[in-house]
């Protein structure tokens, strides 16, 4: 009997300290998984805070190369605008350039069509001068002419006269000397007679009295003259 019990009593106790392992091994099982739990969601936590960290690294670098294309966008643009603006400056002076040459080609054709106006008014009136001269020079051919018709008529008369009137070679010089100062256009009417004589010598001279008579002596025109001033201041007119 106390042999069954001390083997009962001995199976209690095996099956405690069996209950008491097996609880044993249960809570270190449990706590060997709560470790491996807890270890592993370390491991996740330390997975995730270094995906966390790649990530925002990532973002910093994403963020620097925006702002790197951002800085060269902005100069990229500040250049195209600076080639820009001094294309259009340089645009602008070429433009001006052309619009300064241009004004100083039309200025230019502007006086060279001035000048050829000038100069064609200059040549007609030059062309006009000279057709009034070459009419002014026949008229004063003609005139001439005429006047020397006259005067040979004139003379012609007068020699008749002087050859009826049977005059002396003197008489006849003396009226040849006063015909010629009334040619010359000694106009005697209303003049005294020394004004007569100093119109005749300011008209004929001893030398022209010379030549037209054929008298060598000085001293015989000058008489010719001063008596030809008598003969018109006597009312000679042929």
């Amino acid at each position: 009997m106390a042999r069954r019990l001390a083997a009962l009593a001995s199976a209690e106790r095996a099956a405690e300290l069996e209950g008491q392992a097996l609880e044993t091994a249960v809570i270190a099982e449990a706590r060997a998984r709560k470790a491996e739990a807890e270890r592993t969601e370390a491991l996740e936590r330390k997975a995730a805070a270094a995906a966390d960290l790649e990530t925002a690294e990532l973002e910093r670098q994403a963020a620097q190369k925006r702002k790197e294309t951002a800085e060269a966008d902005r100069v990229a643009a500040a250049e195209a605008q600076a080639i820009k603006t001094q294309t259009i400056a340089e645009a602008r002076k070429a433009t001006a350039e052309a619009d300064q040459a241009a004004a100083e080609t039309r200025r230019a054709t502007a006086e060279t069509d001035r000048k050829a106006v000038e100069e064609n008014k200059r040549r007609e009136a030059a062309l006009a001068d000279i057709a009034g001269a070459r009419q002014a020079a026949a008229e004063a051919d003609r005139a001439a002419a005429e006047t020397r018709r006259v005067a040979a008529e004139i003379e012609r008369r007068a020699v008749e006269i002087e050859d009826e009137a049977k005059l002396t070679g003197r008489q006849r010089a003396v009226r040849k000397v006063a015909r010629m100062a009334l040619a010359a256009g000694l106009v005697p009417d209303g003049l005294a007679h020394e004004d007569i004589h100093h119109e005749l010598c300011e008209r004929i001279s001893i030398a022209a009295v010379q030549q037209q008579l054929d008298v060598s002596s000085t001293d015989t025109a000058s008489k010719y003259r001063t008596e030809a001033v008598a003969l018109i201041a006597d009312g000679y007119r042929p």
